[in-house]
């Protein structure tokens, strides 16, 4: 954790720099929370800047069964599909847990090889309509904003495409963190020269604090970014995603 500041500007002239200093988050359930509210935490400009991806949150806590006729042995953190129908697996690790390291990648390939084998369609669909319905909306219509377009026909068609990348294992797995480690970011480097259908992209989102207010009460600004190469800062870098994704 660097500890670094950003800074709000008053609105009167003259007026001092509001300090705000980045700082973590007290359980890793509150980033979970978070990414259910706002999804736009998840940087779609960053994941394919020619074309920026839309988001829908399936669940949270979506059970991952190990067989066939199984309940679920596992829980993902969060399903999000996009509008091209891409599921979205979504993992979120706090720099502190020891798991961010190496256990996170194991995981989640497991969460991934499982469900592309064995989630049954009118499950997710179901899990779907239930989180819509939280949100005072209906499935379809939340389905129609996010590919754009007004015909009902294209929903059906839709959960057809999900079925079609989900099974054929087009996937793209995010860990969230608001530090991402060296092992973490060595070990996506290895797994995305090496894999085709499958990417994977670490986005971290940062926490600033206002100075001088309780934690409870103080405002708060959220700084999500994926991190990408960039040959001037060592080994911060992932691959660029593929234009299907």
């Amino acid at each position: 954790m660097s500890n670094s500041k950003i800074f709000l500007v008053g609105k009167e002239k003259g007026e001092r720099l509001i300090p705000m200093r980045e700082t973590t988050y007290p359980t890793e359930k509150e980033v979970q929370e978070l990414l259910a509210q706002y999804w736009d935490l998840l940087p779609g400009d960053q994941i394919d800047p020619d074309s920026p991806r839309r988001w829908l949150l399936v669940s949270r806590e979506v059970g991952v069964p190990g067989g066939q006729d199984e309940g679920g042995r596992w829980s993902l953190d969060h399903l999000f599909l996009d509008q091209d129908a891409i599921p979205t697996f979504v993992e979120c690790k706090l720099a502190a847990n020891p798991e961010v390291r190496r256990k996170v990648i194991a995981q989640m390939l497991e969460y991934a090889a499982n469900g592309i084998a064995y989630w049954e369609m009118g499950k997710l669909i179901e899990a779907a309509k239930n989180d819509a319905r939280k949100r005072n909306e209906t499935l379809e219509r939340a389905i129609l904003r996010l590919i754009g377009k007004d015909d009902p026909a294209a929903v059906e068609q839709y959960w057809k495409d999900v079925e079609v990348n989900l099974r054929s294992g087009k996937v793209r797995l995010v860990f969230v963190t608001e530090e991402a480690p060296k092992e973490l970011l060595r070990l996506v480097e290895f797994l995305n020269r090496k894999m085709v259908d499958v990417r994977l992209f670490i986005i971290e989102i940062k926490q600033f604090l206002r100075e001088g207010q309780n934690s409870g009460e103080a405002q708060r600004a959220l700084v999500s970014s994926r991190l990408r190469k960039n040959p001037l800062e060592g080994p911060k870098w992932i691959y660029p995603v593929s234009a299907s994704h």
